[in-house]
């Protein structure tokens, strides 16, 4: 399946490809309402079937918690997480899931290439 992305300086997306491996997808733009007239990258790239890709804001990376409640949870242990869960996926994946933070805003979101 062929992705395009564009970017207006949103985190880059992560690509838990079929090999258990996890990619970056580099799309660099500017910060959307940062400046009067952004530029905004754009971005192709490729999934196989079942390869996941990970859509994620700033909540995500800098939750807090762990044993002193002040720890960031940080791209590292985000990457660790998914190349985890690679190793424990069930066969039956959801073509998509999202999780909210209090307020409700979106802080992941995944597609999966059709098999």
């Amino acid at each position: 399946m062929k992705v395009e992305i564009a970017s207006g300086g949103h985190l880059s997306p992560l690509v838990l490809r079929g090999d258990g491996k996890v990619e970056e997808i580099v799309c660099e733009g500017m910060l959307v309402g940062a400046v009067p007239d952004p530029s905004f990258g754009c971005r192709e790239f490729r999934l196989a079937p079942g390869e996941l890709v990970l859509l994620y804001s700033d909540g995500l990376t800098e939750a807090r918690g762990g044993m002193s409640g002040r720890e960031i949870y940080g791209d590292e242990r985000l990457v660790d997480a998914l190349a985890a869960a690679s190793a424990c996926r069930q066969r039956r994946s959801p073509s998509g899931w999202s999780s909210s933070r209090p307020n409700g805003s979106p802080v992941a979101r995944t597609t999966t290439s059709p098999s």
